[in-house]
C-alpha cells in the first residue's frame, strides 16, 4: 500500500475501493485475524438458541452449547459436501440437519448422525474428525459477542482497548439491565465497498450539515417531534481509541455539558413522569457526579465493521449495523435496534421510533448517505477515476492542537482517564487512524 503510506495516509488510492485482489486480500487478512461481532448475549439466552451471522464473507452461526452453557460459534458448512447447514437467521434447535445428505450435527458442534453410516462407509467413520468448524475465540464485552479466527489473537479487551470503558458504560451497562435487542434486523444491499461506510461512522462529522441539510430544517421546524434530537449546542469532540497503537476504533459527537441531558428531560416530561425518572436514573448510571464524563456519544465504528448510532440519548434506541463484504463494489448491512432492558415501555418505545425515523434503510437520515456512497462507488470504477486518490489530509499533524484552551485541558483530563484521545468534532484523524490500521492489517504487521 505504498502510495499512501508516504502521506501517511493524508491521501487514499481509490483502487482500494474497487481493486478485486485488494478486496481478496482484505479477506485473508483483515477479516481472517480481526475480532468481529458476530451477537450479543440476549440472543442466545437458552440451550439451544441460535443467531446466524457472517464474518466476512464465511457464513457462521453462533449457538448456546447445551452441554457447557457457552455461546459457541461454528462455520455454518456440513462437513460431508460443504452445504449450508443453518438456514434461519434466529432460532432455537438442539441439532442442526444437512438437507443434502442428513449429516446432523449438536450443540457442542458433534457430528450426531449419518444415515445409512454402516452400509455406505462400511467401516467406522471418525465421527470427532468431521464435527463442525469452531471459531476458535469467542469473548464478550459487556453483553457483546465478538468473534476470530486468529487462535493469536491478544484478547478482546485488549483489542478493543480504550474503546472497552466507552461500550460498558455508553452501550451496554449492566446497570441500566443491559442491552435488549429487537428480534428482527433489517437487512439490504448497497452498492459500495465496506471501507467507506466503516470510515464514515469512524470519524466524519464533517459531512452532517450538507449531506443531511434537509433533516435539519425538517428538525428545527419540528422541535418537539422524534426526529428532533441533537438540536442542543453542547461541546461534541470526535474520540480515537487506540490512537496510534492497535486497532483504531473512533467514535463521533462525544457530548459534554448539561445541554443533552436536559434536552433529554424536555422530551421526556411530554411522555410522563416515569420517562423523567428513567432519564434522571439513567444519567446518574452513566455519570454519576463526575463532572469530567460525557453525557453520550452520537456514533462510532469498532474495527473493522460493527457501527454504533444513537448512543447519544436516553430517548434514542442503539443502532448496531454490520458491514458485511460482498465483493469490492457490495456491501450487506444488517441492522438492530436495542434499548436499555429496564427502561418503561413508553421509553423503549419512543426511543425505537426515533431510529426508525432517522437511521434506517427507509429512514429521514441514511438515505441521504446511500445516495452519496453510490456514486462515489460508481466513481471508482472508472479506469481513469480509481487512479485520482481520496483526500483525507483535514488538520494532519495539528488536529490535536485545539483552538479553544478550556477545549484542550478537558481533552487532557479525558485522556489521562484512559478514554481515548479527543479532537474536534469536526476531524479526519480517526479516518486516517482507520486505514493505517486497514493497512497493518493487509501487511501483517498489526
Amino acid at each position: 500500500m505504498e502510495s499512501s503510506k508516504n502521506n501517511d495516509w493524508e491521501t487514499v488510492s481509490g483502487e482500494y475501493f474497487d481493486a478485486a485482489d485488494v478486496y481478496e486480500r482484505e479477506l485473508k487478512t483483515v477479516f481472517a485475524r480481526s475480532w468481529q461481532f458476530i451477537g450479543h448475549e440476549s440472543m442466545v439466552q437458552e440451550p439451544g438458541d441460535f443467531v446466524s451471522l457472517p464474518m466476512g464473507n464465511d457464513a457462521i452461526v453462533l449457538w448456546k452449547d447445551a452441554a457447557s452453557g457457552r455461546a459457541r460459534a461454528y462455520l455454518n458448512k456440513c462437513r460431508h459436501r460443504g452445504n449450508k447447514l443453518c438456514l434461519h437467521d434466529r432460532g432455537k434447535a438442539n441439532s442442526f440437519t444437512c438437507s443434502f445428505h442428513g449429516w446432523t450435527y449438536g450443540t457442542s458442534g458433534q457430528l450426531t448422525g449419518v444415515p445409512r453410516e454402516r452400509e455406505a462407509y462400511r467401516t467406522t467413520l471418525d465421527r470427532d474428525r468431521l464435527g463442525l468448524v469452531e471459531v476458535p475465540r469467542v469473548e464478550a464485552v459487556g453483553g457483546l459477542l465478538f468473534g476470530t479466527w486468529d487462535p493469536t489473537a491478544p484478547a478482546l479487551r485488549d483489542y478493543l482497548g480504550e474503546a472497552t470503558p466507552l461500550l460498558e458504560r455508553y452501550v451496554d451497562n449492566a446497570g441500566l439491565g443491559g442491552l435488549q435487542f429487537l428480534p428482527q434486523p433489517q437487512k439490504y444491499i448497497m452498492p459500495v465497498n465496506w471501507k467507506l461506510l466503516a470510515e464514515n461512522f469512524a470519524g466524519d462529522d464533517y459531512h452532517f450539515k450538507v449531506t443531511h441539510a434537509s433533516v435539519i430544517s425538517l428538525m428545527k421546524q419540528n422541535p418537539t417531534a422524534a426526529l428532533s434530537h441533537g438540536l442542543q449546542k453542547e461541546r461534541r469532540f470526535t474520540v480515537a481509541t487506540n490512537f496510534g497503537a492497535g486497532a483504531a476504533h473512533g467514535f463521533l459527537e462525544l457530548k459534554v455539558g448539561p445541554e443533552a441531558y436536559q434536552e433529554d428531560l424536555a422530551k421526556a416530561e411530554k411522555l410522563g413522569p416515569e420517562a423523567v425518572e428513567w432519564v434522571r436514573h439513567r444519567h446518574q448510571v452513566i455519570s454519576g457526579d463526575d463532572d469530567d464524563l460525557a453525557y453520550a456519544f452520537h456514533a462510532g465504528n469498532l474495527f473493522p465493521n460493527l457501527a454504533l448510532i444513537g448512543i447519544s440519548s436516553a430517548l434514542y434506541a442503539s443502532g448496531f449495523l454490520l458491514w458485511i463484504p460482498r465483493g469490492p463494489h457490495e456491501t450487506e448491512i444488517v441492522q438492530w435496534a436495542a434499548v436499555d432492558r429496564d427502561a418503561p415501555d413508553i421509553v423503549k418505545r419512543r426511543a425505537v421510533s426515533v431510529l426508525k425515523d432517522r437511521q434506517a434503510a427507509a429512514g429521514m437520515v441514511a438515505p441521504d448517505d446511500h445516495e452519496n456512497f453510490e456514486r462515489i462507488a460508481a466513481n471508482v470504477r472508472g479506469s481513469v477515476s480509481r487512479t485520482v486518490p481520496f483526500d483525507y489530509s483535514m488538520a494532519a499533524g495539528i488536529s490535536e492542537q485545539f483552538p479553544d484552551p478550556d477545549d484542550a485541558d478537558y481533552a487532557a483530563r479525558w485522556s489521562q482517564r484512559g478514554l481515548g484521545t479527543l479532537f474536534p468534532q469536526v476531524s479526519e484523524a480517526n479516518q486516517r487512524e482507520f486505514y493505517r490500521t486497514w493497512d497493518s492489517y493487509l501487511e501483517g504487521t498489526s
